[in-house]
């Protein structure tokens, strides 16, 4: 198991000092919390310090999002239409973007963009499919990480996480970039069944032999490294 740093809001300098105290580590940048600006000279900070390195996670889990700093990244589409951006240049446009700027950030592996599934169902599917295709033309080079963005309800539904672990058996990139939405917002999570999923689901894919990432933790995801 190894331990990365998902930045927030206020962490330049806390991810440069803990790295330095610790000899290195990974930080998970967010577009979020920096300005387009900050991003690539908060990312050579961090790649100037011995063994330290960043992941981009694109953060593109609601495209209607109104986020006013997410909407200043130029990867971002000015404008989103369901048939429009999966059907056309759209998705490509949007990769294409991301490889440029994980480039820009030396990042060694390509989180790629997913939406947030409300349910796993055929169009989420597809989707994921097309994006894992898109990345893996457009980004061939790359060691992928396909982003697997799930609601509480849909971890919560069994039959939901085993269509998904079927057909990710189909998937191959070099590993999955897992984001789960805790039931009700809770910090700590107390639904047995949400948390034996998110079990299942990390097992399954591991099973699979590939990397797991599990985002935006707490302690209690500790469990996830049995």
């Amino acid at each position: 198991m190894e331990f990365y740093l998902q930045f927030g809001h206020g962490m330049m300098e806390h991810s440069r000092y803990l790295l330095r105290t610790w000899g290195g580590g990974t930080v998970i940048v967010s577009p979020r919390d920096l300005e387009p600006d900050q991003i690539e000279r908060f990312s050579a900070d961090i790649r100037a310090i011995d063994h330290g390195g960043v992941l981009f996670d694109p953060q593109f889990y609601l495209p209607h999002a109104d986020h006013a700093r997410l909407r200043r990244h130029d990867y971002w589409p000015g404008q989103y239409d369901t048939a429009n951006f999966w059907s056309g240049s759209g998705l490509a446009d949007l990769v294409a973007r991301l490889r440029q700027l994980n480039d820009r950030l030396g990042c060694q592996r390509f989180i790629l963009p997913g939406l947030l599934a409300t349910s796993v169902d055929d169009d989420w599917l597809a989707h994921q499919t097309a994006v894992l295709e898109t990345g893996s033309r457009i980004a061939e080079d790359m060691p992928l990480l396909l982003t697997l963005a799930l609601s509480s309800d849909a971890l919560r539904n069994q039959d939901q996480l085993h269509d998904l672990l079927d057909t990710a058996s189909g998937w191959n990139p070099l590993g999955f970039y897992v984001v789960c939405e805790h039931p009700n917002g809770d910090y700590l999570i107390g639904d047995p069944t949400w948390l034996a999923n998110f079990l299942d689901l990390v097992a399954g894919l591991r099973l699979r032999g590939r990397q797991v990432i599990i985002g935006y933790c707490t302690h209690q995801f500790l469990l996830a490294g049995l």
